[in-house]
């Protein structure tokens, strides 16, 4: 179960307009759910004049160490500086405070984004030329100096073993069909080429495009997987 009850939609606008950051003027409240909700749940929250989004992790069960939205909003805000551009994380939230889990909140980048079909208008060259100066943008960010902790040494091998953890079985065998590649990217897995930040979920449907110009990249979505690691 997803929507927001009543009780819990009128603690997170008591929230909001507690900071500002929805207009106390505006008419009710509404927290439409965006996105498919296989990662952290994103939610449209409007008054009638603004619009806010806010991120929380999805229904329990979840992984030990996964979706966590304060290291998310903490990546969002170290890269907010640069050339890549994402959202601005407005506020955070503890649990208890409005769900039982914590959650933060961020501008809204009011652009289409790419499901099943592009919009009109979409020049294909254009659009490949600005995902491709986001991603170089990112990997250019000094991510140490942001702030940003991470183990770029042996990220190639953690990023194998995690892929295969994707396949395994509940007693962590993966299927007999993977065995031999599997070793061997195991035994022959590459030295980094270097460390950056990356994103690790980057693909068109994690990305708003410019309202006016949808051939161009107006906001990075969904960070909760980025990490410190080998750009290539």
């Amino acid at each position: 179960m997803t929507a927001l009850d009543p009780g819990t939609l009128a603690r997170l606008a008591a929230w909001l307009r507690e900071r500002g950051l929805l207009d106390g003027a505006g008419g009710g409240v509404t927290a439409r759910l965006a996105g498919d909700g296989h990662s952290n749940l994103t939610y449209l929250v409007a008054d009638g004049r603004r619009t806010v989004v806010v991120r929380r992790p999805p229904p329990p069960p979840t992984p030990p160490g996964a979706h966590d939205v304060h290291r998310e909003a903490g990546i969002l805000r170290a890269v907010a500086g640069s050339a890549v551009p994402v959202p601005r994380v407005l506020a955070e939230g503890e649990a208890g405070e409005v769900f039982d889990v914590p959650f933060f909140v961020m501008s809204l980048a009011p652009g289409p984004i790419v499901t099943d079909r592009a919009p009109e208008g979409v020049d294909g060259a254009r659009l490949a030329a600005s995902l491709a100066a986001a991603l170089t943008a990112l990997h250019e960010v000094d991510w140490a100096a942001a702030g940003v902790r991470g183990r770029p040494e042996g990220s190639n091998v953690r990023h194998r073993a995690r892929l295969a953890r994707l396949v395994a079985d509940d007693d962590g065998a993966g299927p007999a069909e993977f065995a031999d590649v599997d070793a061997w990217l195991a035994e022959h897995a590459p030295a980094e080429s270097g460390a950056a930040l990356l994103h690790n979920d980057f693909r068109l449907g994690n990305v708003v495009l410019d309202a006016a110009d949808p051939s161009r990249v107006e906001a990075v979505l969904d960070w909760e997987l980025a990490a410190v690691g080998d750009p290539l």
